[in-house]
């Protein structure tokens, strides 16, 4: 255990001057922004007639209790200047040169106890129950499930878990289906042609172990704990231990990252491999040990072989200070020497060539599921079934000569109605931006945080915390020449969210140090505490003074929805009033397609296979006879009816 900060000294910031004027408008900004959101409401309340006590019903998540607490600083302020509490020391210090090495097995114990609290995090929505109706022939029927023995919500998990089901089969692909294909086409997987799932491979091979044993979802739980942990060690490598433990704790209970880990995305498995680079990277800049560029490339080669562009926008700062460090290693007088502790050439190989064999495995899989060692199934996807889902601008505007897609045109009509602009773009940026805000902690908190952090970040004696700001507008900059704002309008920049909150622990960190010096140590502690509570709380508890249920209580009702339709649908077909095996034609003419139930096995097989209702009753018969031996039945989502087709 040697995480501690490279740099010890207390001039390793910017004067406490500044310090203190970074603070100060933090507390501007954001209280100006809270009273913005909530004189309004304080006007309608006193106007109504229950009096301006009726503030405190219907109170607003992101503004309503920061408000409070920020308003509280100043007077806390005066009452210590009155009462003389300032503390004698004159100047804030940052950190102490004498302050004790915390212990190995403090260390230990702080790690394992951040591990847990993830998986408690995770495992608090994962666990919650979702009322079931009896389905009718079914035996055992409950009347309630646990969140993850639920199908996912999305059609990108559905097809995460075709990739595992393939991996674990030993194959990367399967062979295209030959009746009918397009009857059969699954929302994000490849038909055609072979049979694959449309992404990238780490996620389904981390899913795969979880996939066999039927608990695909703990998966994902335990990459948030492993990152959180990650994330953590980060933090000891840039400050005091005290406040590594407090970013963890953050990490831990991030209503955002508790979120995503109960949808089977990508998100998870590469914030933990994005967790390891960080880490790594990071000691290879106190240690400059080959070893640690390594191990930092062969994780951003797994973050790139799940998702490329957040990578390379994760990584592409912590890129061009290597590049620039390669440079002066390789060229500057002062630090040519033959004592220099790492060779340039061996630092390139150490990063370059994990990430090169990450190209290679992209490759082979390429060429087994598209035929092409260039062509992605990703892309082949796109450019055959949603060609307007593109990246770039003026996404609405294809080729007029591009054949349309008979089967997913209203998928690709979603993009038609939002091209791209310019202004859409900046629009998206914004909208990502507050959600993301909003779901790493809260945004009352994370805007005092962040904005005290940049006296950190502008300090250019230790360039790592601005390297940290910098990948996060990087993150942002990738994805600015994309149509869509994301799921729940943020998770194309989900990673930035434990950046932020590495971020604001430096921000905590700071205004702690100048508070103290005004409010002595545990005032200071108690009203930043109070402020992260402020945002933090109403993300998770539930409670009638807010006007709306908590925000992990809203997604997990809008995610359950889908879930528990797809639930039932499932029920429904295995259930004795079914013959089986069986082929359930799905009539989605005139329906959400969103909810699309053609979901099946990658290989085709099992007792009841899904696909859409033809309007030819030639190919219905076409069908049968691919199928022989199957019950045909007919299904209406609208109604949820399942009848026999005889």
């Amino acid at each position: 255990m040697d995480e501690q900060p490279a740099t010890t000294s207390g001039d390793t910031t910017v004067t406490g001057r500044i310090r203190m004027a970074f603070v100060c408008v933090a507390w501007l900004v954001t209280t100006t922004v809270a009273l913005w959101h909530e004189v309004p409401r304080l006007k309608t309340a006193a106007e109504s007639p229950a009096g301006v006590l009726s503030w405190f019903y219907g109170m607003d998540a992101d503004w309503s209790l920061a408000v409070i607490v920020l308003l509280a600083l100043p007077l806390l302020l005066a009452t210590a200047r009155v009462a003389k509490l300032k503390l004698p020391t004159g100047r804030p210090v940052l950190l102490r040169r004498n302050q004790k090495r915390a212990s190995g097995s403090v260390q230990t114990a702080a790690a394992v106890g951040l591990f847990l609290l993830s998986l408690l995090s995770s495992a608090s929505i994962g666990f919650r129950t979702v009322p079931l109706a009896a389905i009718a022939g079914q035996k055992d029927a409950v009347t309630e499930i646990r969140f993850h023995e639920l199908p996912p919500a999305y059609h990108d998990e559905f097809s995460y878990l075709l990739q595992a089901r393939t991996f674990l089969a030993g194959r990367l692909a399967w062979p295209a289906m030959t009746v009918q294909p397009d009857l059969f086409l699954q929302v994000h997987v490849l038909n055609r042609p072979t049979t694959a799932c449309r992404y990238f491979p780490w996620t389904g091979f981390w899913m795969a172990p979880f996939v066999a044993v039927k608990h695909p979802y703990f998966g994902h739980w335990l990459a948030g704990a492993i990152a959180c942990v990650f994330f953590h060690r980060c933090l000891c490598r840039l400050m005091e231990f005290r406040w590594a433990v407090v970013g963890g704790v953050l990490t831990a209970v991030s209503p955002g990252l508790a979120t995503f880990s109960n949808l089977l995305l990508a998100h998870h498995p590469t914030m933990m491999a994005l967790a390891v680079f960080l880490w790594a990277f990071l000691r290879f800049m106190d240690h400059d040990r080959v070893r640690d560029i390594f191990v930092a490339g062969t994780a951003l080669s797994l973050a790139m072989l799940s998702r490329p562009m957040t990578a390379a926008g994760f990584a592409l700062p912590f890129g061009i200070w290597l590049v620039v460090a390669v440079i002066r290693q390789q060229f500057s007088i002062k630090t040519r020497s033959p004592t220099a502790r790492w060779s340039p050439v061996r630092a390139l190989a150490g990063i370059g060539i994990p990430l090169l064999l990450g190209f290679v495995v992209l490759g082979l899989m390429n060429h087994a599921i598209t035929g092409s060692w260039l062509k992605s199934a990703y892309q082949l996807y796109t450019d055959t079934w949603t060609p307007r889902h593109r990246y770039g601008f003026d996404n609405a505007n294809i080729d007029p000569t591009l054949p349309e897609s008979k089967v997913l045109q209203w998928y690709d009509d979603w993009a038609k109605n939002e091209n791209l602009t310019f202004a859409k773009a900046q629009a998206n940026v914004v909208k990502r931006t507050i959600y993301s805000l909003r779901w790493t902690l809260g945004i009352a908190a994370l805007t005092f945080c962040i904005i005290a952090a940049l006296a950190t970040c502008l300090d250019f004696k230790d360039r790592r915390p601005l390297l940290l700001f910098c990948a996060v507008l990087s993150l942002h900059a990738v994805h600015f020449p994309y149509w869509y704002d994301g799921i729940m309008h943020w998770h194309y920049v989900f990673e930035s969210a434990p950046l932020l909150i590495l971020l604001a622990t430096f921000g905590l960190r700071v205004a702690n140090s100048i508070l103290q010096s005004q409010l002595g140590s545990r005032l200071s502690s108690l009203w930043l505490t109070l402020l992260i509570f402020a945002s933090l709380l109403p993300n998770w508890i539930d409670t009638d003074t807010f006007r709306e249920p908590s925000r992990v209580t809203t997604a997990f009702r809008e995610q359950a929805y889908s879930r528990v339709r797809f639930e039932y649908f499932r029920r429904l077909t295995t259930s004795e009033q079914v013959q089986h095996p069986a082929l359930v034609l799905v009539d989605e003419r005139g329906t959400n397609q969103q909810l699309s139930y053609i979901v099946n096995p990658p290989d085709l097989s099992g007792d009841v296979i899904v696909c859409r209702l033809p309007d030819d009753a030639a190919i219905v018969d076409e069908l049968a006879k691919a199928f022989p031996g199957y019950h045909l039945y007919t299904f209406i989502p609208e109604s949820f009816r399942l009848s026999e087709l005889k």
